[in-house]
């Protein structure tokens, strides 16, 4: 994920998401429901003694999102337990762009694998990212594929070396797939943050504005910075003038 220097609050954004999207409604308020009759007399001094022994126990909840350093600023890299991360960066990419709900969170994109600044181990990483995502259709085609490739205070790893790499894997795996620069149906993204090599595939990636976590006609001005076409005033008023 990225976000806009403020870090703490993109992640608070990101951790809220993640919680409302994969929090099971059906289950938890029955959970609930039995703890509450269970535990209905303890006092405060019971209900203490059974926390601290369920947690000897190993019986609490783990935590749903771990945070990881990335040692790069505004890159946030978390892992998420019991997750499609493929189907959840989606699912938060269209809560999103829904609605106005990310204010420092910029972009979320899904990291299958990782390894380290290895050639050998980055290519096997990419193969298995082709022979997953690049698997023929219902109707025998193939998707269409692009290669989004991103290095941050690393210059080891060259594009050319991604490019390379993704060629020979999809001639040897999907040898009818097509390169698609504008409206691919996979992407198969390769990110290097200082010593690691992150890799995924994401489906729809332009079709989704590149994954923003902001509505579109509110992404161009802020996430993508572009500025914005003024008009001269001073030199409209001059031309009237003359006509005139």
């Amino acid at each position: 994920m990225t976000c806009d220097k403020h870090e703490k609050q993109a992640i608070s954004e990101a951790y809220n998401i993640i919680e409302c999207l994969m929090e099971d409604t059906q289950s938890e308020p029955s959970r609930r429901q039995t703890d509450t009759g269970d535990h209905e007399s303890e006092d405060v001094a019971d209900s203490l003694k059974r926390i601290c022994a369920e947690f000897r126990d190993g019986k609490t909840k783990a935590r749903r999102c771990v945070q990881k350093p990335t040692g790069v600023k505004n890159c946030i890299f978390v892992t998420v337990r019991d997750a499609d991360v493929v189907d959840l960066a989606k699912r938060m990419v269209d809560y999103a762009q829904s609605s106005r709900q990310c204010r420092y969170l910029q972009r979320v994109l899904p990291v299958e694998e990782t390894c380290g600044i290895n050639l050998n181990e980055i290519n096997d990483l990419i193969t298995k990212c082709v022979s997953r995502h690049l698997r023929a259709k219902n109707d025998g085609s193939t998707p269409s594929y692009a290669l989004e490739y991103r290095a941050r205070n690393n210059d080891t790893i060259k594009r050319v070396n991604i490019l390379e790499m993704l060629g020979v894997a999809v001639n040897s795996i999907a040898p009818k797939a097509k390169v698609d620069l504008n409206g691919a149906d996979v992407t198969i993204m390769v990110n290097v943050l200082r010593k690691t090599v992150m890799v995924g595939g994401i489906p729809n990636f332009y079709a989704k504005h590149k994954y923003i976590m902001r509505p579109k006609e509110f992404s161009d001005t802020v996430v993508d910075r572009k500025p914005p076409v003024l008009e001269n005033v001073e030199e409209k008023y001059v031309d009237e003038e003359k006509k005139q």
